[in-house]
């Protein structure tokens, strides 16, 4: 890759039935929660990953989020995607 550069979107989805795409390449569990925020990355057009984030207000911060689900589709790993 060296001379090369990746141009990726991030964008917000409302289409969480997207998450079948992605579900049977997360290393963990095939549930997904969807009280969740999507956001799809594309590369040249093509969505190569999967992105959702849940709301987790603390103490101190009500703007506060984790990740919920990553997911970069296994003919792009290793890319620096992630």
């Amino acid at each position: 890759m060296l001379g090369k550069s990746l141009t990726l979107q991030v964008w917000k989805s409302g289409d969480k039935d997207i998450w079948r795409v992605f579900r049977e390449h997360h290393y963990l569990t095939k549930d997904f929660n969807k009280g969740a925020f999507v956001y799809l990355i594309t590369l040249d057009n093509t969505i190569v990953g999967f992105n959702s984030i849940l709301n987790q207000p603390s103490g101190t911060s009500k703007f506060s989020f984790r990740t919920h689900r990553l997911v970069i589709l296994p003919d792009y790993q290793g890319l620096g995607i992630g």
